[in-house]
């Protein structure tokens, strides 16, 4: 009887060893890693603009909902929309499920239905992961696309947008359906 219990304190001291919070121990150091960096900031329905040197608007970042993460100073975002103004009354809008926002390099992440449409044209671009930057007012997917105007589809594994030129590049595996006009 005293070597079955001898095996239970032994048991018992090893399972409060691995779970013990205030031990200084390689697998408490490992848990502490795993840990994501604490939000220091929420914010709801924010909405910021940005204007240019003439006072005029060139973009609007809108979000459902914002946790800022300060240690490592990326935004996590619910609902995302963007709006590029050039000022030539061109512009795009972009909407998304979720976004991270990385406000060192000023590279927004959008993930899961996302659809950038160009405001003029109406044309929409619809795809599950993008990358914009900022700075550069350029787009980038490495995923499946699909561009469609009026009737007409173009679907590409991948695509390079200029917000500023308007120019955009399908690429590779293009394929296009294209409805003639009245049909």
């Amino acid at each position: 009887m005293g070597g079955l219990r001898q095996n239970v304190l032994l048991a018992l001291l090893l399972l409060a060893w691995f779970w013990a919070p205030n031990l200084d121990t390689p697998l408490d150091q490992r848990g502490a890693a795993r840990q994501q960096p604490s939000v220091t900031t929420y914010l709801t329905d924010s909405r910021s603009q940005a204007y240019n040197e003439a006072g005029q608007l060139v973009e609007i970042l809108a979000a459902e909902r914002i946790a800022y993460r300060d240690a490592d100073n990326i935004s996590e975002l619910s609902q995302p929309r963007y709006y590029a103004h050039d000022g030539d009354d061109r512009s795009w809008s972009l909407v998304a499920q979720r976004g991270t926002l990385r406000h060192a390099t000023e590279i927004l992440s959008l993930r899961q239905d996302i659809l950038l449409t160009n405001d003029q044209s109406g044309g929409t671009l619809a795809t599950r992961a993008l990358t914009l930057n900022l700075r550069s007012k350029t787009a980038t997917s490495m995923v499946p696309v699909t561009f469609t105007q009026a009737n007409n589809q173009v679907t590409a594994d991948g695509m390079r947008a200029d917000l500023t030129t308007q120019v955009i590049h399908l690429e590779p595996n293009v394929e296009s359906l294209y409805v003639p006009p009245g049909q």
